[in-house]
């Protein structure tokens, strides 16, 4: 079995690239890293094909304006490039989604018979504009007309989309698409990457809660610093530990309040360190397919508080080793902070059991193998159609 692998950016796409070279079924990695960058995440560069363009703009224009307005055109450049370059003998593509149309057709004609995966990170496109819309407050639209009506056209050409949480295949589901369609694989990590760092439960000293990753409104980051606050108008000693890029449009004067320790944006190798600091980590997302630095705080050995809409339903024991709490509901927030505040006897125990719910099912080899098998099922069953046609 050959298995390419076409991403426009990283995000989990070295992690699935590097587990199928080591399996013996990459054909390749196109992506938008140059493939001195990507060799730092062990994949060979003889297998990477590297189309930077896209970078180059998002990058640039991030600098420039502090957001990437260009988004559209880069990845279009990406994927024209890509349509070109890629090997089109392959039994499996990995597309992701915004940048794959024009790969797809040009596979499609090439090889009809190849088996046309397109992986979407969030939820399905239009659910994602709808909360956006809730998040800004505003009824102007958030997500460019292009982009949405491209990944239509993605969705409709796949065979199947890969999804990373419940949360997103619901999306998926509620806007018609047939089960069998979608193929949910819950993200991975690296469990040596984020080694797990026992927690004292001492009752000493400030409660530290973190978030890891872009301070945004679609992560609702102002939403948690409002339920830390109220917890310190009570009396509570609770303090925030902030790491990542500040997004435009976010109120950068609210990092410099007393109780929040800002970190800036921070290499992966070095978020390890800042796990261990945290008594407890938050994600606020209104939207997000699967963020994967709460299984990152959980190797770590941290308990985590999740929204529904970050998939925390597919990682949280309620009680256990965190607790879910509802979208844009900074009370739901304060109050379960407010219980590891009070019972912080049981964060070792339930920081424990975090770093057990990842050992068993959430290692980047655990979710690499459910891919191969998945693909290894359909392509037996196309064969025995084919036989019986």
């Amino acid at each position: 079995m050959r298995i390419s692998v076409i991403c426009q950016s990283r995000f989990h796409a070295f992690a699935m690239a590097k587990y199928f070279q080591e399996r013996g079924f990459l054909h390749e990695l196109v992506t938008g890293y140059p493939k001195k960058a990507v060799r730092l995440f062990g994949v060979a560069t003889h297998n990477v094909k590297s189309v930077i363009i896209n970078e180059l703009i998002n990058r640039l224009t991030y600098k420039i304006f502090g957001d990437i307005r260009f988004a559209y055109q880069a990845d279009t450049l990406f994927d024209r490039i890509a349509a070109w370059r890629c090997r089109k003998d392959a039994d499996v593509y990995l597309l992701f989604s915004g940048a794959a149309l024009h790969s797809m057709r040009a596979i499609r004609a090439r090889n009809p018979k190849a088996l046309l995966i397109l992986v979407r990170a969030s939820a399905h496109i239009q659910v994602q504009e709808s909360l956006l819309r809730q998040t800004s407050g505003r009824m102007k639209q958030v997500i460019d007309q292009h982009i949405i009506d491209k990944e239509l056209k993605e969705y409709a050409l796949a065979d199947y989309i890969a999804v990373p949480s419940s949360f997103a295949q619901k999306s998926f589901l509620d806007q018609g698409f047939a089960p069998e369609k979608i193929f949910t694989n819950l993200l991975g990590v690296d469990l040596n990457e984020f080694p797990f760092y026992p927690k004292t439960g001492t009752t000493s000293g400030p409660l530290i809660v973190g978030n890891v990753g872009a301070i945004s409104a679609q992560k609702n980051v102002i939403g948690i610093i409002k339920a830390v606050a109220s917890l310190r108008e009570k009396g509570l000693n609770v303090k925030l530990v902030l790491a990542g890029a500040v997004e435009s449009g976010f109120p950068t004067g609210l990092l410099q309040l007393p109780f929040i320790d800002y970190r800036g944006k921070l290499p992966q190798n070095q978020l390890h360190r800042v796990y261990k600091e945290m008594d407890v980590f938050v994600i606020n997302s209104v939207q997000e397919g699967l963020a994967m630095v709460q299984m990152q705080a959980m190797s770590c050995g941290l308990p985590i508080v999740s929204t529904v809409n970050a998939g925390g339903l597919d990682l949280v024991k309620e009680g256990v080793n965190g607790f879910v709490i509802p979208i844009m509901d900074n009370d739901a927030l304060a109050q379960k902070l407010a219980w590891f505040y009070y019972n912080r006897e049981q964060i070792p125990a339930m920081g424990a059991q975090s770093r057990r719910s990842v050992e068993t099912g959430l290692s980047w080899d655990d979710f690499g193998e459910r891919n191969i098998q998945f693909f290894k099922q359909v392509l037996q069953e196309r064969k025995l159609a084919s036989v019986h046609d």
